[in-house]
């Protein structure tokens, strides 16, 4: 549901049209309803999410995704793990302060939110870089006919500077189309209609010092682009409509008759094992590839819906779920500290809000036989 369609719902329970002599303001009550979704999520744990995560080699702790609430399945190559408070480590590991390597049998969660770690205990013997030990490829210069320049990428801004080495015209690909890459005498970046049939991988590696690599690519249009790459097998890969590229899934390279819908995804060939997967990462759908099986940790967690950021935003949210959310903005429209302020109702909207989510969470996390 658009977020401005349901302030405009909002608006008309509130009998307030933002607009003439507002009691409460748009701006005040989108800020009541980012409240509300997150507490939505919190008190439903209705939002599944999974990630993969790298493991750091020393102490076997793993950052938490950004919209972490609480760790509820583990695994580590594809074993699932325990999840043990921190003071029952001992039960799994008697040397685990001391960061002793080996197999991981269990995981704990220290901290809460998105601050929080998880630790592996064991330590992993060995764990997945991601491919930040990777070389990435050597930056590029290009050659104006009189002078070098050397194309850079700082957190995926574009930049040139006076470069000394062997030029080359590289060739870049479009969602259909082939650009050549040239550089004027003042370094402007140009491109140009290519005749090539075939493009060139040109990954630049970040100018601040960083781990990220920065794939340059064009649009049909010949305007350049920075998209982040990963130097080894599979971290994370994205299929990206919005801004016309597409990965293509059929085998045969041609467009697929189902365009923007992945049918059947394999990360190497038609794998039928689990150890190369294909997973969605939320309600929009953005496909990560992973290697499940080589050291690195797989979470599976109680998260919260994508945070919205304007009146254009999209609320992921079922329809019937709806009345709920606009119960707990209601409870806290009534409650503000101005004109309109009711508090019996508000009282009344918190005590259905908290009512109706705590069903909502016994529904829906409840075993049936």
């Amino acid at each position: 549901m658009l977020v401005n369609d349901l302030l405009t719902d909002i608006g008309q329970y509130l009998q307030e049209d933002y607009s003439t002599s507002p009691v409460w303001t748009k701006a005040e009550v989108f800020g009541y309803l980012k409240q509300v979704v997150s507490m939505f999520c919190q008190l439903t744990q209705l939002v599944d999410k999974n990630q993969i995560r790298l493991i750091n080699a020393t102490s076997g702790e793993a950052d938490v995704p950004k919209d972490f609430e609480t760790l509820y399945f583990a695994q580590h190559e594809l074993t699932h793990l325990d999840i043990v408070d921190l003071q029952e480590l001992d039960f799994v590991s008697d040397t685990w302060a001391k960061g002793t390597t080996g197999t991981p049998g269990a995981v704990s969660v220290i901290g809460s939110g998105d601050n929080a770690a998880v630790r592996f205990t064991p330590v992993p013997s060995s764990v997945w870089d991601g491919g930040s030990t990777a070389s990435p490829t050597a930056g590029l210069v290009l050659y104006d006919g009189s002078a070098y320049w050397a194309v850079s990428c700082n957190h995926g801004v574009i930049g040139t500077a006076g470069g000394i080495a062997p030029a080359a015209t590289p060739v870049l690909a479009g969602p259909s189309t082939y650009w050549d890459l040239t550089v004027s005498n003042v370094g402007l970046l140009i491109t140009t209609a290519s005749s090539s049939t075939s493009a060139d991988d040109v990954a630049l590696a970040d100018a601040s010092g960083g781990s990220n690599t920065w794939l340059l690519t064009c649009t049909d249009a010949g305007a350049l682009r920075t998209s982040t790459v990963y130097t080894n097998y599979g971290i994370g890969v994205a299929v990206d409509l919005d801004y016309g590229t597409l990965q293509d899934f059929d085998a045969g390279g041609s467009a697929s008759e189902n365009y923007g819908v992945i049918v059947d995804a394999y990360a190497t060939a038609s794998a039928t094992t689990p150890a190369n997967i294909v997973r969605l990462d939320s309600s929009i759908g953005v496909s990560l590839y992973a290697n499940t099986s080589s050291e690195a940790g797989m979470l599976w967690y109680k998260g919260r819906l994508p945070e919205l950021a304007g009146y254009d935003s999209e609320l992921w949210l079922s329809d019937g779920f709806v009345p709920i959310v606009l119960h707990g903005v209601l409870a806290l429209a009534f409650a503000h500290d101005g004109d309109g302020r009711d508090l019996e109702k508000a009282k009344l909207m918190q005590a259905i809000f908290m009512s109706e989510c705590t069903a909502v969470k016994e529904i829906f996390q409840a075993r049936w036989a």
